[in-house]
């Protein structure tokens, strides 16, 4: 195995504020330089490429600065704008709240969720139960403005990833590759639990107000 200079094309420069491997850089000891590449293997020569340092006191330091980048991303709030409240009247009762809950959360039909509010012992009419339905699903199909916030010098793209992994429904794997491919270097576990709180927070229940 011999370096072929096709390493130079993904030479990584030195982060700033935090260390090379912590910044998601690896190492080829063959072609001795650091390389922003997904990969295990160095595409130039070939060879694994190396992950974390061998020196104990840096090893040390990496996990120091790991740890505190995950308190540091859990202590952030990722606010997300609250779905609009569906509005039952003064007068609905906790089955109408959690027929219309149960509708939005777990994909009824506007037909089933209105036969199912007729129900009532409020004796809903159908007008009424079509009104609530229709503004529960409205609700539900609003675009949701997720503004996110990571810290102070977090890009656009970081923000846009996380908002639309949200709204399209994207797979928290592929979310994660989405952040890594930023010119942050977020790490794996930064972008891990960044991903996990979004979800996290998108899943949250719709409040319904009586």
């Amino acid at each position: 195995m011999t370096c072929k200079g096709i390493c130079s094309r993904y030479k990584a420069q030195k982060p700033v504020g935090t260390g090379r491997y912590a910044s998601g850089q690896r190492r080829c000891q063959i072609c001795e330089i650091f390389i922003n590449w997904e990969g295990l293997w160095c595409p130039c020569c070939g060879y694994r490429l190396r992950t974390k340092p061998r020196n104990l006191k840096y090893k040390a330091k990496l996990r120091a600065r790991v740890e505190a980048d995950a308190a540091s991303a859990k202590s952030q709030t990722i606010e997300v704008a609250q779905v609009s409240t569906v509005a039952a009247s003064s007068s609905s009762s906790d089955f109408v709240k959690t027929t219309l809950e149960t509708a939005v959360s777990k994909g009824w039909t506007k037909t089933k969720t209105v036969e199912e509010l007729r129900k009532s012992e409020e004796h809903i009419t159908i007008k009424k139960a079509r009104d609530l339905v229709k503004e529960a699903f409205d609700t539900k199909n609003a675009s949701v403005e997720i503004p996110v916030k990571i810290t102070a010098a977090s890009s656009d793209f970081v923000k846009t990833t996380l908002e639309t992994a949200v709204s399209k429904g994207w797979t928290k794997t592929k979310t994660v590759e989405e952040l890594r491919k930023s010119e942050e270097h977020i790490t794996i576990k930064k972008a891990r639990d960044l991903v996990k709180e979004a979800f996290d927070t998108k899943s949250e229940p719709i409040a319904i107000k009586a």
